[in-house]
């Protein structure tokens, strides 16, 4: 059965550039730059109640950003920085149908892997430091492996950024839809967002047909409560019934509001 919650393979969007691109993945660690920063502050100003988080922020981060990015993969189509910049991930033409499963190989591609990385590069540093300082005090089979990853760390850290790099010319030069290896190892491209994605029917396509009626008149138009022998207790039951409806459109409106406005301010900060 297909899964929704994600926008299929079939699209009149057009591709971005690499400026949007690399613009959306310096969103990323902006956002965690900042976030760390003000967890830093609150630890200097406050070590007993903040101490700890900062410690383990890079993991508490890592947890928090793949429970959200996979809630708004299912939802919008596409990560948090994808969807900022107008775009939305398109998955491999021949399988369009979008599994639980492969939203969180995304993730995992997305968040997590990152994180081994930046682990991997904060351990080459420290062994990197402590092994110029002459201070190790590893046994003899760990002193080895210690050894064998000052000099294939570098190596593998520079073929990764080549392989980056080379991923980023052909998407510029338009020789290859893919603009990481990554994206390309999971045969998913990105594309703008189209008119109906942001129109009031876009949450049809995340709903299954049959529950969509249900689903509306639930949100818009609540059942009429029972009514009671006492005219006056039916005018009541009508005026409340009116309310609930007209609550819920506020409500609806409220939230299109502060969409918008949260995203206005997000592009003050970011820029």
């Amino acid at each position: 059965m297909a899964e929704y919650g994600i926008h299929h393979a079939t699209s009149s969007g057009s591709s971005p550039s690499i400026f949007e691109v690399i613009g959306q993945e310096n969103l990323v660690s902006a956002l965690r730059g900042s976030f760390r920063h003000v967890f830093k502050v609150l630890a200097e100003n406050n070590p007993e109640k903040f101490g700890l988080l900062h410690k383990y922020f890079d993991e508490g981060y890592t947890v928090v950003d793949s429970v959200f990015q996979y809630i708004h993969l299912r939802l919008k189509g596409g990560l948090f920085p994808e969807t900022f910049y107008g775009l939305k991930r398109l998955p491999d033409p021949r399988n369009p149908n979008v599994s639980k499963q492969k939203v969180m190989t995304w993730v995992f591609f997305a968040v997590i892997f990152p994180y081994v990385q930046a682990q991997m590069e904060r351990l080459y540093k420290d062994i990197r430091e402590e092994h110029s300082q002459g201070s190790f005090n590893y046994k003899d089979f760990k002193r080895r492996l210690a050894l064998l990853y000052l000099k294939f760390y570098p190596l593998y850290n520079f073929m990764w950024e080549m392989i980056v790099l080379c991923y980023y010319m052909g998407f510029a030069l338009k020789k290859t839809s893919f603009h990481s290896p990554l994206m390309h190892l999971t045969s998913t491209t990105l594309t703008h967002l189209t008119a109906f994605d942001l129109s009031d029917d876009a949450w049809k396509e995340y709903i299954p047909e049959n529950q969509q009626k249900s689903f509306l008149e639930g949100l818009i138009m609540p059942p009429h409560p029972a009514p009671l022998p006492s005219p006056y207790t039916k005018k009541m039951d009508g005026m409340q019934w009116h309310s609930a409806g007209l609550g819920n459109l506020f409500a609806l409106k409220g939230l299109s509001w502060a969409k918008d406005h949260t995203s206005r301010i997000l592009r003050v900060i970011v820029l």
